[in-house]
């Protein structure tokens, strides 16, 4: 559940809506690029406990409104209940034998999990019956009190398709390719639990 607003009374209302049901509410810009807009309305942010928060994604109430009224209309912004429970971003392809869909669960940590659930993969599927997108994609979801929310669709591929790839044994690029090409890559996904993560290692240049 979202609002969509373009002034500070919208914003409120908005707000003062989802608050009610959600307890906290989350913001962004529709035309935003890596998050770098998403905001957290927090207003307990001082104190002790604060120094554990990131404080660059929180904002009190009072300070949004005052530099959003810096505009009587402002770009669309996208209103939503804050989701503190655990991502999940799904790689997607169709193909001839089937949808691939390889769901990693996210947290701080470089160490992500290849987990199934069936309810993920049930929304991942009703979304396929409704718009039928022939080239990867990444389906994003959130939870909240176990129950997991529906985030956004990306186009492409996510940033972390190679360590879903290892995990489930499915390569979902070369698939992907062959597939423009007119060919029908065979493939066998292992829905083993498997925990994956992506090491950098320094190296010398010059």
């Amino acid at each position: 559940e979202y609002r969509m607003v373009k002034n500070v009374n919208e914003f409120l209302d908005a707000y003062n809506y989802l608050k009610e049901k959600y307890l906290q509410v989350c913001f962004k810009f529709i035309k935003d690029e890596g998050g770098k807009s998403y905001r957290l309305i927090d207003n307990n942010r001082k104190g002790y406990a604060a120094l554990f928060k990131k404080q660059t994604t929180r904002m009190t109430l009072d300070d949004v409104v005052l530099a959003l009224s810096e505009r009587e209309e402002f770009s669309p912004i996208i209103v939503m209940p804050y989701l503190p429970g655990r991502e999940v971003s799904v790689d997607c392809l169709k193909t001839e034998s089937g949808i691939i869909m390889l769901p990693r669960v996210k947290d701080a940590t470089r160490v992500e999990v290849l987990e199934y659930d069936p309810d993920i993969l049930n929304m991942c599927h009703d979304f396929y019956n409704k718009i039928g997108l022939e080239h990867p994609c990444n389906i994003q979801f959130k939870y909240l009190n176990g129950t997991p929310y529906f985030l956004e669709v990306n186009t492409r591929m996510s940033g972390g398709i190679q360590m879903a790839c290892l995990a489930s044994g499915v390569n979902i690029p070369n698939i992907a390719l062959n597939k423009i090409l007119g060919k029908n890559i065979p493939w066998q996904q292992d829905k083993t639990e498997r925990v994956v993560s992506y090491i950098e290692i320094p190296q010398i240049i010059k």
